[in-house]
């Protein structure tokens, strides 16, 4: 065999598998985890993201240049520079996250949640979206959910779970050097999580919609013959410079990869792509492409410059469950790829196809199923009444909620049990995104008594699937979601603004009356306020929540909450928006038990029960 470069190597490096070869200059490093988006759930989405800024906190003080990524599956830091230089950055990397620092959890939250506004979802993550939906390697098309609402113990669990030593692999252009030490702790490997198509999309599919280039998505086996036939497809394409052409696949499971080959410009890009993919599929490559993929598979392994690329390839390839394969077996295999092998391998990995064009494009083969962009039935329930003329009609069930065009009778249906997340919009309506994509925006200005369906769902609904707004914690947010447009509360949320300590968030509003008195209701995460301004001084009561006994809630003659007390009881009245006193009810319930576990805790720390 024709010489290689220079020589990669394995070693274990304190029980971390790590891939190398020798090479002159600087080094270059790579530590990787196997978790990334696709273990995330729509919900947490960025959990991923947080642990890995948090553990480059005090990377800034470095000597080396560094990096660090999150794609589908895996988490990775990158340093390049002097050999111990780059050995101090992947201990510190370690050290961090064996130890987070939290206290820069709350910032770090908003410097991720604005990168993320800011970048758009490209190709590559829609195509992923329409074939896995809201979950899965579908994950990377969504907004990172989890940055306007996870915890300090959600982060410290999620990295205690996936960043462990059996779950990391390394990789380096430089021998690893003596001493060099990965101080995270012990665990085990966890395999990627197996891909999970949409149910109702039946495949090969054909889809049209929007507008901007044409593209073929595929799921199969990474192969040689896979490989060779692609890549004459997409030199085949590039005949024609007028033409822009993107290839692309990203590792899944196994050996599993989704690869997609994008035309943009150029003649009839539609028919040039179908074109090209149907003749390499009926009769494989030519001599001269078949060549050319050998020379590409070489140069591939052999150049100086994809020494980092291909350990790289090797230690994903390693988390991810795929057999290993070294340069030689690249070579070797690029070698053996006939004609009719790199043709059936098309042919296998076009049932898989989801082909996607601008909505004006015609079907262009009877062999595409229609993709499936609306759900497939609705609900069984009550028809909420739209405040004015709408487009739609709202469906609710006590199974799910759908939304109806009104023309077509076209439904996107989510079933409560399917719910991936339920986002709180600053105006007080409720979005349900279904694990299959499928998306239902619950909206009271829209539906009269849809104020009451988003109550009740906010409150029985799991408690991590409900997502606040974006700066939830500003109680002009809060006063908007929760109060009824025009409540005539200004000034006590401005008294209650005054009396809130520092980092208390409100949790809830509402008016309510007691005695004869209105006032503004709030519950926060530590206490019940409810504020009056009379004439002359305010009114204000507040009850910490490990003071309180008890609470009940009765409709007759109004909305009534009654708090129970060592100092007796106080009755809120007339609650407004009345769909507010059963959500007050529940939170005060389990904000009180949350704080008798806490006091009963303090007072035995054992934990032991007498």
């Amino acid at each position: 065999m024709a010489d290689l470069g220079v020589p990669f190597r394995l070693s274990d490096v304190d029980g971390v598998p790590c891939f190398w070869a020798d090479m002159p200059g600087p080094c270059s490093a790579g530590l990787l985890f196997r978790v990334g988006r696709a273990d995330e759930l729509l919900s947490n989405g960025g959990l991923t993201a947080i642990v890995q800024r948090l553990a480059l906190a005090e990377a800034d003080y470095q000597r080396c240049d560094y990096d660090a990524r999150v794609d589908a599956t895996t988490t990775s830091f990158y340093a390049g520079g002097d050999p111990g230089d780059v050995a101090n950055f992947l201990a510190l990397v370690c050290r961090g996250l064996a130890a987070l620092p939290l206290e820069r959890l709350e910032s770090d939250k908003r410097v991720l949640g604005i990168e993320d506004e800011r970048e758009l979802a490209g190709l590559a993550e829609r195509l992923l979206m329409m074939r896995y939906g809201a979950a899965g390697y579908g994950l990377p098309f969504y907004e990172q959910l989890g940055l306007r609402w996870v915890r300090a113990e959600h982060v410290s669990s999620w990295a205690a779970q996936w960043f462990t030593r059996g779950n990391a692999a390394l990789w380096m252009t430089c021998p690893p050097p003596a001493g060099l030490r990965l101080d995270v702790p012990d665990g085990m490997r966890v395999s990627p999580p197996h891909p999970q198509v949409l149910p109702g999309l039946e495949l090969p599919a054909f889809a049209a919609a929007g507008e901007g280039p044409v593209a073929s998505a595929t799921v199969a086996a990474r192969s040689a013959a896979l490989t060779t036939a692609a890549r004459s497809v997409a030199e085949r394409l590039r005949a024609d410079p007028a033409r822009e052409v993107t290839a692309w696949q990203l590792p899944l499971a196994g050996s599993l990869s989704h690869r997609h080959i994008a035309v943009e410009g150029g003649e009839r890009p539609l028919d040039a792509l179908v074109s090209a993919l149907s003749a390499v599929a009926a009769e494989g490559p030519t001599r001269e492409e078949l060549a050319d993929a050998v020379e590409f598979a070489v140069h591939g392994v052999r150049a100086d410059e994809a020494v980092p690329g291909n350990l790289d390839r090797l230690a994903v390839d390693e988390l991810l469950g795929a057999p290993r394969r070294w340069k030689e077996d690249v070579v070797r295999e690029a070698q053996s790829v006939s004609y009719a092998e790199a043709a059936a391998a098309l042919r296998e990995a076009l049932t898989s196809q989801l082909l996607l064009a601008p909505a004006d494009a015609a079907k262009p083969a009877e062999g595409l199923h229609d993709y499936p962009w609306f759900s497939p039935d609705r609900v069984q329930g009550s028809e909420l009444k739209p405040a004015g003329r709408a487009a739609v009609r709202l469906v609710v069930g006590q199974d799910g909620v759908s939304h109806v065009t009104t023309a077509s009778g076209r439904a996107s249906t989510v079933r409560f049990r399917d719910v991936a997340a339920a986002v709180q919009e600053p105006d007080g309506s409720l979005t349900l995104i279904g694990r299959d994509g499928a998306i239902v925006p619950i909206d009271p200005a829209a539906f009269r008594g849809a104020g009451q369906v988003v109550s009740d769902l906010e409150r029985t609904l799991p408690r991590e699937l409900v997502i606040p707004p974006r700066d939830a914690g500003g109680l002009e947010h809060v006063a908007r979601r929760k109060l009824r447009p025009g409540a005539p509360v200004g000034r006590e949320l401005r008294l209650l603004h005054d009396r809130l300590d520092h980092g208390e968030e409100v949790v809830t509003l509402c008016t309510a009356i007691v005695g004869f008195k209105f006032g503004l209701l709030a519950l926060t995460d530590r206490r019940v306020i409810w504020l009056h301004l009379g004439p002359r001084d305010p009114l204000v009561r507040e009850l910490p929540y490990g003071h309180v006994i008890g609470v009940d809630m009765s409709r007759v003659p109004s909305h009534v909450v009654t708090l129970r007390s060592p100092v007796g009881e106080t009755a809120f009245s007339r609650i407004d928006p009345k769909e507010r006193a059963a959500e007050l009810v529940d939170e005060i319930r389990k904000r009180v038990a949350a704080a008798q576990y806490e006091m009963n805790s303090q007072s035995d720390p054992s934990g032991s029960r007498k």
